[in-house]
Order: structure tokens, then C-alpha cells, then sequence
């Protein structure tokens, strides 16, 4: 039924963000590596073939084409960086949703487990089939006016009296609600 079904979801994502990171941990972010490291190693033979054009040749010429390879080098080292730092983030995502699955996981079975606890009144785990059912009754008993306390005691009716506004015995008589003047 939907458990089954949720129980397919958070498996396919944990499986889903393992093969994320094997693929990215083992593959994209060593081949990240790997090329800044490549770009970084040729930084020193082209500094050195510059300094020996500068010695033999024009130096105004060789002056541009250091301006070009280093231009060059120096975008290099920030696309290879940037290529390493998406990896590592993307890397980290993805076990970040790993983590995020299995959390979704555990909480699904402790709130399953928690809802056989409270169907069974078991301690551990059971089939859902032991659900005990039990009938409820409700209890219900008429307290007499001794049980009840005072000021939760019905109020009487009230009845409208005829109040003579000139004698003062027909107002009192109105206001204690017995309507004798």
C-alpha cells in the first residue's frame, strides 16, 4: 500500500544520492583536480621560456606574449578553481540529500513504531497484524445537585414581572424575580 510506495520514494533517493556521490567523489572532482593541478604545473615552464626569449629576443615582443600567457594561465587557474569548487558543492549536496533521506527514513519508522506502541501497548517491534482492538465505552453518570458545585448549577428560568416604577416594593419584588408587590 503507501507505506510500500514511500518506503520505493526514500530508497530510490538514498540510492539515488549514493550513486551521485560515487559518481562525483570517484570521477568529476578528481578529473577537477587533476586538471588545476595540470594548469598549475605548466605555470613554471612558461615563466622559464619567457625569461629566455626576454634574454635572446625583441623584449618588447616577448613582453606581449608573456602579457598573452599569463592573461592565459591566470584564466586557466580560475575556470580549473571554479570547476573544483562547483564539484565540491555539488559533492556536498549530494550528501547533504543523502543524509536528508536517510533523516526522512528513520523519522518514518519511529513514527510507524510509535503508532504500533500505541495500538499494541507493546514495547518493540510488531507485525500490524497484533493491532488489538478495543472497544470503547463511554461512562457516562448523572451527578445530583449535592455533587455539583455551586456556581455551575443551572439557572432558573426567568419570567418577565409587571414593575410599577412609582412603588419601590413592586421594583424590589421584580429584581428578586417573584413579581409579588
Amino acid at each position: 500500500g503507501i507505506n510500500a510506495e514511500y518506503g520505493k520514494f526514500f530508497w530510490r533517493a538514498q540510492m539515488s544520492a549514493q550513486q551521485q556521490i560515487a559518481e562525483i567523489g570517484q570521477n568529476k572532482l578528481p578529473a577537477a583536480f587533476k586538471e588545476l593541478h595540470d594548469t598549475n604545473n605548466s605555470i613554471a615552464p612558461i615563466a622559464e621560456y619567457c625569461r629566455e626569449a626576454y634574454a635572446q629576443h625583441d623584449p618588447d615582443e616577448v613582453y606581449r606574449t608573456t602579457v598573452k600567457y599569463t592573461t592565459d594561465v591566470l584564466t586557466n587557474i580560475a575556470y580549473h578553481t571554479h570547476s573544483v569548487a562547483q564539484q565540491l558543492t555539488a559533492f556536498l549536496e549530494a550528501q547533504a540529500d543523502g543524509a536528508q533521506a536517510l533523516e526522512m527514513q528513520l523519522r518514518t519508522l519511529t513514527l510507524r513504531l510509535d503508532a504500533m506502541k500505541e495500538a499494541t501497548g507493546a514495547q518493540g517491534l510488531r507485525r500490524p497484524e497484533a493491532v488489538k482492538v478495543y472497544r470503547r465505552s463511554e461512562k457516562l453518570t448523572k451527578l445530583d445537585e449535592s455533587q455539583i458545585a455551586p456556581h455551575s448549577l443551572p439557572l432558573s428560568s426567568w419570567k418577565r414581572v409587571r414593575c410599577d416604577y412609582n412603588n419601590i416594593n413592586s421594583i424590589n419584588a421584580a429584581v428578586r424575580g417573584n413579581g409579588e408587590s
